[in-house]
Parts: C-alpha cells; structure tokens; sequence
C-alpha cells in the first residue's frame, strides 16, 4: 500500500514538474482527466 502511495506522488511530482512547462494550470488538466475519465466509465458501462 505504501510503496503505490509513493508511486502515486512520484508520478504526481513528475506530472506536475513535466506539466508546468507545457500547461501551467495543473488544476484544469486534472480536471480534464477526471472528466475522461467518467466519459470512459459511462461508455465501457
């Protein structure tokens, strides 16, 4: 459990430090994957 929680914020970390460069807001790119992400879910049912 606790190695996929450090897993989880390493790749948070890196999404974040990678992301910055091309999209400062973080906050709209989760948002936007969230809503992917129900898309998905509502469509595989």
């Amino acid at each position: 459990m606790a190695s996929t929680d450090r897993k989880k914020r390493v790749m948070e970390h890196l999404a974040r430090s990678t992301g910055d460069f091309i999209k400062p807001t973080v906050r709209l790119t989760d948002q936007r994957k969230q809503q992917i992400m129900d898309h998905i879910r509502r469509t595989k049912g």
